[in-house]
């Protein structure tokens, strides 16, 4: 209106956000078709999904019962075959995101019968 005249340019850099959930209980022998197996709920956008994977899921006295370099496949509550006791069992879980940066996720989950 008084003939002044101002521009900017700013350059915006737009990242992938992502999501990475673990649930802390599973159901995998009450045969109702949900929380069959554990393992991460993630989006696929943002996580790099090309060898930074690794879960190691292990019992109260620190064995490895199961561990995984896909993360499209879970945990099934058993250890060669046989099923496992409902208890509480330790996960640790590697994974990078999309810019290769390295995350680790150390808790519990507890397998229910």
């Amino acid at each position: 209106i008084y003939g002044c005249r101002d521009s900017v340019t700013k350059t915006i850099v737009v990242k992938n956000e992502y999501g990475f959930f673990v649930p802390s209980a599973f159901t995998p022998f009450n045969n109702d078709g949900l929380n069959e197996e554990f393992k991460p709920i993630y989006s696929p956008y943002g996580v790099d999904l090309e060898g930074g994977y690794e879960m190691t899921i292990f019992d109260r006295w620190g064995h490895v019962v199961f561990k995984t370099n896909d993360i499209n496949k879970g945990w099934d509550g058993t250890k060669n075959g046989q099923k496992l006791p409902q208890d509480v069992y330790v996960y640790k879980i590697r994974y990078r995101d999309a810019l290769k940066t390295s995350y680790q996720k150390i808790g519990h989950v507890t397998l229910l019968h």
